[in-house]
């Protein structure tokens, strides 16, 4: 008998760990700009990217505002296979979608934030963003001001590792 039950928990074990694994991951992620010696005044673009994706893919997006935020300026999401702060002057980007304050200004909130502005951004040729790859590249989500160069209160962006087969793009933190 206890050989069979620690048979059966060791299957069961086995089981629920493979579930697990079978499940994709996401992250969820907000990013934002602001100064920070200013209270409530960050930009802010909330997404959530799947580990695994398609070409086709959706990535829906969210943009708001604090209170305090600037909106006299437009605000830059873009996709780039380059560092922002260490490319060392061979930035590149592709942009996604711009937003102009005056748009996020007109969502103004009964609490003074502004926005909750939905924005779906489609990936329908992944391979027009991603190298195809079997070892691990790096791409960056990129959060700036329009026209602003580089500063940590302009820009912010979240990193990730990829590898491409052709079909499907694996997405790691």
């Amino acid at each position: 008998m206890k050989k069979f039950l620690k048979s059966f928990l060791a299957a069961a074990v086995a089981v629920i760990a493979l579930a697990f694994a079978a499940c994709g991951s996401k992250y969820e992620v907000s990013l934002g700009i602001g100064d920070g010696s200013k209270e409530n005044d960050s930009v802010r673009v909330n997404y959530t990217l799947d580990d695994k994706i398609e070409n086709g893919y959706e990535l829906k997006c969210t943009v708001s505002a604090e209170k305090e935020a600037d909106l006299n300026r437009d605000f830059v999401f873009a996709f780039s296979t380059s560092d922002p702060i260490f490319s060392s002057g061979d930035y590149s980007e592709t942009v996604l979608f711009t937003v102009k304050g005056s748009d996020l200004a007109e969502k103004k909130k009964d609490d003074g934030s502004y926005g909750d502005l939905q924005i779906n951004v489609k990936f329908e040729d992944l391979s027009k963003y991603f190298e195809q790859t079997d070892s691990e590249k790096e791409f960056h989500l990129v959060l700036h001001v329009d026209g602003e160069k580089w500063s940590v209160i302009t820009w912010n962006d979240s990193d990730y590792k990829y590898t491409f087969d052709g079909t499907k793009v694996k997405i790691t933190k």
